[in-house]
């Protein structure tokens, strides 16, 4: 009898991906903990644990940088061009990191969309051209402070950009009153039109009616599609280990379903993976190229 339960105890134990009793790799974000995209993150954390023992460590933003560095193990790290774009801004080295030796394996981006109440006077683009002031909140690690510094210079306005912590604050901000529009991620943007409770009537998205690079032409095209990019990389992974990552989050985006104005770009070889480290870098030297001289 005892012989008939260990044999199937090694039966099913066979049947099924096991980590246990692997070194963890662990998974550095170095993002809000109020990220927007903060469930797909997760539903492929899911995925690769199921084939590796992935440690993740959630919403960190900057502050784990340091732990991120000190570990010289197998680690996978998440991060947000924005910040370090932010740091190249603000002349310090507090969210910068090396991106050598990484082995990039996606990236997520997405536009931003202005957007307010559906019980606001503003109804158009037409009317923030009207006002003859006008405050906007926007989230951290962004460069749309900048875009409304380009439109009170060029368009003659006076916008005073206000910083919240993440773009569904910046939202919660136009709600309650605090500010007259809100300048958010795509996701927030989605989450509330279908909810009925915001209207958004400009976006950073290309190829749109609304698109800001067609109604104000005068600000710098990069502020106009502005956006921001989520790489996940990883450093001191075995090629099993990458391949495993890698099947992992293409896993999870068999269900996923993404908002318009976000996109997940997979790196599922080395000339791709290249092609992600490439635009990470020129996402954050162009961007800082073109804000660093406006106030």
């Amino acid at each position: 009898m005892i012989k008939i339960i260990y044999a199937t105890i090694l039966i099913f134990l066979s049947s099924i991906n096991i980590t246990f009793g692997k070194e963890a790799i662990n998974y550095y974000a170095l993002t809000s903990p109020t990220t927007p995209h903060l469930p797909l993150v997760e539903s492929w954390v899911k995925e690769i644990n199921k084939r590796e023992n992935v440690k993740w460590h959630a919403g960190l933003g900057c502050g784990g940088k340091t732990t991120y560095e000190k570990n010289k193990g197998a680690k996978l790290v998440e991060f947000p061009t924005g910040q370090l774009w932010q740091s190249l801004n603000d002349g310090d080295l507090l969210c910068s990191m090396s991106l050598d030796d990484l082995r990039f394996i996606s990236m997520i981006e997405y536009t931003f969309e202005i957007c307010v109440p559906m019980d606001s006077k503003i109804k158009n683009i037409k009317d923030i051209l009207d006002m003859p002031t006008l405050t906007m909140s926007y989230s951290s690690r962004t460069a749309l402070n900048k875009w409304a510094s380009s439109m009170n210079k060029e368009y003659k306005m006076k916008i005073k950009p206000i910083v919240y912590p993440a773009s569904s604050q910046a939202m919660m901000a136009a709600f309650s009153g605090d500010v007259d529009i809100a300048f958010v991620a795509s996701i927030v943007a989605a989450q509330n039109k279908n909810s009925g409770t915001a209207r958004c009537i400009g976006t950073t998205q290309v190829g749109k009616n609304n698109s800001l690079s067609l109604i104000f032409p005068k600000v710098n095209y990069l502020l106009n599609t502005h956006v921001n990019v989520f790489p996940l990389a990883a450093k001191n992974l075995t090629e099993q280990q990458i391949k495993n990552v890698k099947d992992g989050v293409n896993a999870a985006l068999i269900s996923a379903v993404l908002p318009d104005g976000v996109t997940v770009t997979m790196a599922n070889d080395i000339r791709s993976e290249k092609l992600i480290k490439q635009k990470v870098i020129e996402q954050i030297s162009s961007l800082y190229n073109v804000t660093k001289d406006l106030k």
